[in-house]
């Protein structure tokens, strides 16, 4: 089991290049995309604010300089997300190792889910939708939900023999299946209010435990 931060970073690390292959091997067969890098992350112009833009992939190095890649989570964002989500509890960080298809269309989504699902290489852990939650309906919304329509497939890639040969076939990857329509929105400053607001409601919704927790033991 996973007892540190430091443990698990390397496990993403070593199982990264394998789920990248699973990915760009998805992608071909079922026309999903990878975002390009902004003009300013490549130094060839400055940042802006236009709508993201995707584009197909074949895995090549000569090209993956131009991708947005997900890569392993920072382990600064690591440390925020297990002060503010999880209360320190290592185990319950799920998307250290992630990578993100987009798609134009939802039946190709669909028909990702399907192969994923059925394929021997790999292991659903767990599938997270949110693209069926109504933000009108408190009964069936989130309470992190801000409107982000996405699939999350948390996988083991133990019937890669890479994986097993890296002691990573227990390392539970995450892939993130978006809709290209929802991802334009997602310039910068969107991101960075959404991050805030995501903090401060985590933050809150701690406390409330804590405060519920401690009235439990007064009554007792």
């Amino acid at each position: 089991p996973i007892q540190s931060l430091d443990q698990l970073h390397v496990q993403a690390a070593l199982a990264y290049d394998l789920l990248l292959d699973l990915v760009v091997q998805l992608g071909q067969q079922h026309c999903g995309l990878f975002r390009f890098r902004d003009p300013g992350e490549l130094g060839e112009g400055d940042y802006c604010t236009r709508a993201p833009c995707f584009g197909p992939w074949d895995g090549s190095l000569a090209t993956m300089h131009r991708y947005k890649l997900g890569g392993t989570k920072p382990v600064a964002s690591c440390i925020t997300k297990l002060d503010t989500a999880y209360m320190g509890d290592v185990s319950r960080l799920l998307d250290v190792c992630r990578e993100t298809l987009y798609f134009d269309r939802l039946s190709d989504i669909e028909a990702c889910l399907n192969s994923i699902w059925t394929n021997k290489s790999i292991e659903v852990v767990r599938v997270k939708s949110t693209m069926s939650l109504d933000l009108a309906d408190p009964s069936s919304s989130s309470l992190l939900f801000a409107g982000y329509r996405f699939v999350s497939v948390s996988l083991r890639l133990n019937g890669i023999s890479w994986a097993n040969t890296l002691a990573v076939d227990t390392h539970i990857c995450e892939l993130l299946l978006v809709p290209t329509s929802v991802a334009k929105v997602q310039i910068p400053a969107f991101r960075a209010a959404y991050r805030e607001w995501r903090t401060h409601k985590r933050s809150r919704m701690n406390a409330a435990r804590l405060i519920k927790g401690f009235g439990k033991l007064l009554v007792c």
